[in-house]
């Protein structure tokens, strides 16, 4: 899993202040929702903020089944949220993301970290510590 360290949205890409205490993370996967196998250029994303929230990313071009190295253009498609009310302090947090993804046109990745990007959006994420 990776942790969300930085969350830069806007033309500017100004920083977007992410709660304190509160650790936001993104599960990348080679297989959908329900287990199914996918394209090996496609991955399932399930961030964890207040609620869940899924994507799929379809990565180009690259080597199948590899993750990219450095970078790769990709195209995210948003696809189902919970919809419970997440706490005051992680709402719009979410609501930034959740507007964000379709705008993601790239991805890099090494040195324990991974960089979603876009013209007017950047996740930045390093390696989550593991679950005890």
């Amino acid at each position: 899993a990776w942790a969300l360290r930085a969350l830069r949205v806007g033309p500017e890409l100004g920083e977007f202040p992410l709660p304190p205490g509160e650790e936001t993370t993104l599960q990348v996967d080679l297989k959908g929702p329900k287990g199914e196998p996918m394209d090996p250029k496609q991955f399932a994303l399930s961030f964890k903020v207040g609620n869940s929230i899924r994507a799929r990313l379809t990565a180009t071009p690259g080597q199948e089944g590899v993750a990219p190295h450095p970078f790769e253009a990709v195209a995210v498609q948003p696809g189902m949220a919970t919809m419970m009310m997440p706490p005051p302090e992680l709402a719009e947090l979410e609501n930034q993301i959740t507007m964000s993804l379709d705008g993601i046109t790239k991805w890099l990745a090494g040195d324990g970290r991974l960089l979603l990007q876009g013209p007017i959006v950047e996740m930045e994420f390093t390696r989550a510590a593991p679950a005890a």
